[in-house]
């Protein structure tokens, strides 16, 4: 799946999503910790190959690109074929916001990951959004994608 692809795929989640109401609820920083564990769950789920609980941690508007497990499946299968399955990652930085989809804005927060994989060694990263769900407090993942910087040392300093 190439970069283009993958930020298709994050975009038609988001405008996908927005038709569950919620677009009054106060926007609340997410927690760090909590963020952050969803996060590295599905750093894990990919590492692990396992689609079956990577699922279950995704937004309702990627439910709606991925059907379900079997579709996830053949995404990651095509991940894993041009990127290299991943073997490991460490968390280079997280950045709080607001996730806007359609009318409804949303706390997020996103981490990006150096990962090494089973074709690159290094100079690729995974992103990982998480976001408060459309309704309730629970968590999600809005997407996640891996990317790298043709000329690394055009990537931004947290990076390395």
């Amino acid at each position: 799946m190439t970069l283009r692809k993958l930020s298709l795929l994050f975009l038609l989640s988001a405008l996908l999503a927005a038709c569950t109401p919620s677009k009054d609820r106060p926007i609340v920083e997410l927690d760090f910790n909590t963020a952050k564990a969803m996060s590295d769950a599905v750093l894990d789920d990919l590492i692990k190959a396992d689609s079956k609980d990577l699922m279950e941690r995704l937004d309702v508007g990627f439910h709606s690109l991925v059907k379900d497990e079997k579709d996830l499946k053949l995404v990651l299968e095509k991940m894993y074929k041009q990127y290299g399955k991943p073997l490991s990652g460490e968390l280079k930085v997280s950045q709080a916001g607001v996730r806007m989809d359609d009318q409804w804005r949303r706390p997020k927060r996103t981490f990006w990951y150096a990962v090494k994989t089973t074709k690159y060694p290094k100079n690729y990263f995974l992103k990982v959004e998480v976001v408060r769900a459309f309704s309730s407090d629970n968590l999600d993942v809005a997407g996640f994608g891996f990317l790298t910087f043709n000329d690394p040392s055009k990537a931004p300093s947290y990076m390395h």
